[in-house]
């Protein structure tokens, strides 16, 4: 019997907000002075991996001060790329608390009517995301935070998915068995990660042109609450 639904957050859940970033955009652009800066669609893994460089991996920011560090890093070499004369560090700090980076997701159009359902049929739920410990700031944000009993962020174990770490850490303290559980994520590793812990596991593939892989690939979370519905007919 299916009594629990994790969901993984970017890419399942939410995805970028085009509205906040184009605000955000057009205030690094009022700072600097530069029209040429046209956003980050282009060069935002660039900058990553120079903020790695300079603060550290990712997944190694394991509080909140760790990680909103790791973005005025960003933001800064940003500052320095398209400014001039600027303070730099102030400059990524009051972008960070105008537009901290947790805030800039939005809800996929299903998604409230999912979490919705899963709370009336009486299931735990949780999200297992890899990212930092603002995590559960981004859900609360999106106002949907009253849906969710466990939240995962794999910086705060020192590891990403599919490592089993965090799929144990989901329902570490409760009763729950891995194959009473859902699990929806985009990335078919750590989908596929999550199936091989024991989860019943799917792939979230949106773009419907493209081959379906196996009969665990769903093109919108509405899917999952077809599964939901002939587990209970079937009393499984």
């Amino acid at each position: 019997m299916i009594r629990a639904v994790f969901f993984d957050r970017d890419g399942t859940l939410t995805h970028g907000d085009q509205g906040k970033y184009e605000e955000m955009y057009a205030y690094i652009r009022r700072v600097t002075g530069n029209e040429a800066f046209q956003g980050l669609a282009e060069t935002f893994m660039d900058y990553h991996r120079k903020a790695v460089a300079a603060v550290g991996e990712y997944v190694t920011l394991n509080t909140l001060e760790k990680e909103t560090e790791f973005w005025i890093k960003y933001y800064e070499l940003v500052f320095r790329d398209f400014g001039t004369g600027l303070d730099c560090v102030e400059e990524s700090r009051k972008l960070q608390r105008l537009f901290p980076q947790y805030a800039l997701k939005v809800l996929y159009p299903e998604t409230l009517e999912v979490l919705e359902y899963c709370r009336s049929g009486g299931y735990f739920m949780g999200i297992i995301s890899d990212t930092g410990p603002s995590l559960r700031l981004s859900i609360e944000e999106l106002g949907v935070d009253r849906f969710f009993s466990r939240y995962v962020a794999g910086a705060e174990y020192g590891t990403w998915k599919p490592d089993p770490v965090v799929f144990q850490a989901a329902i570490e303290g409760t009763d729950l068995r891995p194959d009473e559980c859902v699990y929806v994520d985009d990335y078919v590793v750590e989908s596929d990660g999550a199936r091989n812990f024991g989860f019943v596991s799917f792939n979230i593939v949106r773009d419907t042109t493209k081959e379906r892989r196996d009969r665990w690939q769903v093109s919108s979370l509405l899917d999952i609450v077809g599964y939901l519905e002939r587990t209970r007919t079937d009393g499984h």
